[in-house]
């Protein structure tokens, strides 16, 4: 425990002294830095506008991530795959399988979502779902009464808050340069599981957020993703790989922000 009881006035928590920052990122990034690969399935329910409109979509999907930036995430429904949303150490990517022609909208990494057809950067799911790591020192910590979460906040990386007790994050916001909330997320501590790792005791494994919900300030995205029993271990590197990807799908129109 990073925290401990201490008389009245002596910061932070009613009755706790505040942490150093370099306390609680070290227990955060040994965390993120267990977790490797990770496979997990349930469903997820998306919400975002566009030129056309509010749109909104569900379906079962199957998450695979490999921190610090890769991603992919199958979305499909009564078996038919509705969309493919991905990303290596650079890049993000979505393949749309939802009219008779597939099309593939292609970014730089954190602005694929800048397209307006995109319903969100895949990146969101590690940086708002506490699976990234964050600098070593240089931040700052308060506390948080309302959510019973320090909260830890370094130049250029979301800020995490993290629950008193188990010091796992409950929310996380990206902020512009300003400050200003642009997206948060919520994680409930309840719905953290430890991942299987084969070979390995059921304790053994890190722990890994299996309900996130993602919010826009703006309204245009919303995101929320539930998933059941995650998996460590080999996971296909062809699932990041573009190249794979587009030989696989052959979209027929690609597009590129800008």
């Amino acid at each position: 425990m990073v925290s401990c009881r201490t008389g009245p006035g002596t910061g932070g928590a009613a009755g706790f002294e505040t942490p150093s920052y370099e306390a609680l990122v070290h227990g955060h990034n040994s965390r993120v830095d267990r977790i490797g690969e990770v496979y997990a399935r349930g469903v997820i329910e998306l919400w975002w506008t566009d030129d056309d409109g509010r749109h909104h979509e569900q379906g079962e999907a199957d998450l695979w991530v490999a921190p610090p930036r890769r991603t992919a995430l199958n979305i499909a429904k009564l078996g038919r795959r509705l969309m493919w949303i991905g990303s290596d150490d650079d890049t993000a990517w979505f393949f749309d399988f939802r009219q008779d022609a597939t099309t593939l909208y292609i970014a730089a990494g954190g602005e694929l979502a800048a397209t307006s057809a995109v319903p969100f950067d895949p990146t969101l799911l590690l940086d708002l779902g506490g699976l990234t790591r964050l600098p070593a020192s240089g931040g700052n910590v308060r506390y948080d009464d309302d959510r019973v979460a320090w909260v830890v906040t370094a130049r250029d990386h979301p800020r995490l808050f993290l629950d008193r007790e188990t010091l796992l994050p409950v929310r996380s916001e990206l902020l512009d340069e300003e400050g200003r909330i642009l997206l948060y997320s919520a994680m409930k501590l309840s719905r953290y599981e430890r991942i299987e790792i084969t070979g390995a005791s059921p304790l053994a494994g890190p722990r890994f957020p299996t309900l996130v919900d993602i919010v826009s300030t703006d309204g245009r995205i919303k995101v929320r993703l539930s998933v059941r029993g995650p998996t460590g271990g080999d996971v296909a590197p062809r699932y990041f790989d573009l190249r794979w990807l587009t030989d696989r799908f052959k979209p027929v129109t690609e597009s590129r922000p800008g």
